[in-house]
């Protein structure tokens, strides 16, 4: 008998924590749903002199925290382009309010407060701006490395050509002059060549 109610105490007991890990499970895919379906935000705070410097000081401090929030998103060295941190962009993305405005503040003359919401609109709009002109600059890099060995090779055939044109150019007055002025061709050909040499370094 008393292994019957061992029995039932047991499988009472299993039942009841295979209810809570169940229930567990629900509510923290639950949280989870509603924490990823709704957008992070933040509030920040500029002061300045007057209010034109209050507002440019809070939005320095939004690009900061958008920047802080997307950096893992991003490229090493890359950062989010000045154009989707600009004041108009941000509302037109909703990141900040459009009725927003500077007040009078006990720590400085002038504040500028802006609740700031990291909506999916601006993510997805500045890290393609972002993926955009790293492209641009990549393309651009690569083309100012192409130029520079195109400038290099070129330099270096010059220099062979106008070599193999001194050194021909020599050995034809060598052989019309019959050796008579040889040392005389050898300082021209030597300031040939340093003057082929100078013109190739200048136009470096």
């Amino acid at each position: 008998m008393r292994t019957f109610w061992v029995s039932v105490v047991l499988i009472v007991g299993v039942l009841v924590v295979a209810g809570l890990r169940v229930e567990g499970s629900k509510r923290a895919a639950s949280e989870k749903k509603a924490a990823a379906g709704e957008p992070k935000t933040t509030t920040v705070t500029g002061y300045g002199d007057d209010e034109t410097k209050a507002r440019l000081a809070a939005l320095r401090e939004v690009a900061t925290w958008l920047e802080d929030e997307l950096g893992d998103r991003l490229r090493p060295g890359q950062v989010l382009p000045s154009k989707t941190l600009d004041e108009n962009y941000l509302k037109a993305k909703k990141v900040i309010p459009e009725d927003a405005v500077a007040e009078p503040d006990v720590n400085a003359p002038w504040a500028m407060k802006y609740k700031v919401t990291l909506t999916q609109e601006f993510v997805t709009a500045a890290l393609k701006e972002a993926r955009d002109e790293w492209v641009k600059h990549e393309s651009l890099d690569r083309m100012e490395s192409a130029g520079a060995r195109q400038r290099l090779v070129l330099r270096v055939l010059g220099g062979v050509v106008a070599l193999l044109l001194v050194v021909t150019g020599y050995l034809r007055l060598e052989e019309a002059t019959r050796g008579y002025y040889t040392a005389l061709l050898r300082v021209g050909a030597i300031g040939l060549l340093l003057l082929a040499a100078l013109a190739l370094i200048m136009t470096a």
